[in-house]
């Protein structure tokens, strides 16, 4: 982001171009998930500690924290989201992928309600370290205006090219956490009775939709090459 704010295209060029070979990387590591953990394994003996006390049915008020002679408060948090990963943010700001605000009928039902931006939500979930990280590069001039500046012009095509690759990269790998989710959630849900099932489907650990939100970041990750979304 330094070179693109002092006009050295060059070096941002070849930094998009590093920042794609690496999500592609992580793509070809999450596919080999199967070699060390099987679907059943983790849906029916991991997946249940990493649910969260908010936003989900059963637990209309969450959890009660007895503070001694039967004193306390209700609360709820969400559970381990992918959401809570700093790297993906860190990749979304460098990107330029903005996300709307997430609402599902699901998270409306549930009498606990959700925050307006689950993605800053999933901030206040990270290490300090990793928050003051975020927001420092957040209030950065946007890399990806600045990218759009150039095209057209011929001399900045190979800028161009390295962004829209990198962001093809992190849809990729979006995709492919998709169908993770379908083969190590969804389809072990179809036989567990006690699955939480909401208006818009299966709920995640997070406590949103699962397939739907997926399914919304991906879409926007998309948009960040199109001109019409600048």
């Amino acid at each position: 982001m330094d070179s693109l704010e002092t006009k050295d295209f060059l070096k941002a060029e070849d930094a998009l171009a590093q920042i794609g070979k690496i999500i592609e990387k992580m793509n070809d590591i999450l596919g080999r998930i199967h070699e060390r953990c099987k679907p059943d394994v983790f849906y029916h003996r991991i997946r249940p500690f990493l649910r969260g006390s908010r936003g989900i049915p059963s637990l209309p008020r969450g959890v009660f924290y007895d503070k001694g002679d039967m004193k306390g408060e209700w609360r709820g948090y969400r559970g381990g989201s992918n959401g809570q990963s700093a790297l993906f943010h860190f990749l979304d700001i460098v990107l330029g992928v903005r996300h709307k605000p997430f609402r599902s009928t699901t998270s409306l039902a549930s009498g606990v309600g959700t925050s307006d931006d689950f993605f800053r939500e999933m901030v206040e979930y990270m290490p300090r370290h990793h928050r003051r990280l975020l927001s420092s590069f957040a209030t950065r001039e946007n890399l990806r205006d600045l990218i759009m500046s150039t095209v057209g012009k011929p001399y900045y095509a190979g800028l161009w090219k390295a962004y829209r690759t990198a962001t093809e990269r992190l849809v990729e790998l979006r995709n492919s956490h998709m169908r993770i989710v379908a083969r190590y959630i969804i389809v072990p849900s179809r036989t567990d009775r006690n699955a939480e099932i909401g208006g818009d489907g299966l709920i995640g650990t997070g406590s949103t939709a699962l397939i739907p939100f997926l399914r919304q970041s991906r879409n926007e990750t998309f948009h960040a090459v199109e001109f019409d979304a600048v």
